[in-house]
């Protein structure tokens, strides 16, 4: 839509919310009707300082062009490729290279899926910017979430 980063910003403006704390996700196994108008709006959406995920990266047929056409500052691993590393090393190879691949492009990865300690640890260890999965917390309503967050960090 034309406007949609017009639109987007006035509502940023009268909720008082910071762009840089908002961050909208793509699927990587998706597609644009326009990949040019998308790209712009992508690129305006960044310069306005709104961060732009790639979600379920690693997974599909255009994972990696993804990187080409979409304007992303980060890149969510799928959890097809994250909850099986420990016993896979081919999966610990892809997964580590697509860390290492985020990083040469200036980009934070975020590994979806993590399920326990040893996975983290694992991530942790190839220096995974963000994990994001069931040892953490299962999905909450909003209402739950507000709860558990003033519980966790007052």
């Amino acid at each position: 839509e034309p406007d949609f980063v017009i639109r987007l910003q006035e509502l940023l403006n009268i909720h008082g919310l910071p762009p840089a704390h908002l961050e909208l996700e793509f699927s990587a196994t998706g597609s644009f009707s326009n990949i040019e108008t998308a790209r712009q709006r992508l690129r305006e959406l960044r310069e306005l300082g709104v961060s732009i995920a790639i979600d379920d990266f690693g997974i599909g047929a255009n994972g990696f062009s993804s990187l080409e056409y979409i304007p992303a500052n980060i890149v969510k691993i799928d959890r097809h490729l994250v909850n099986t590393i420990l016993n896979n090393p081919r999966q610990q190879v892809l997964v580590k290279s697509m860390l290492n691949m985020a990083r040469e492009l200036g980009m934070s990865a975020v590994a979806e899926g993590v399920e326990n300690a040893d996975t983290l640890t694992l991530l942790s260890r190839w220096s995974c910017d963000y994990a994001e999965g069931y040892l953490f917390n299962r999905p909450l309503a909003a209402d739950a979430f507000i709860q558990w967050y003033r519980e966790r960090y007052g």
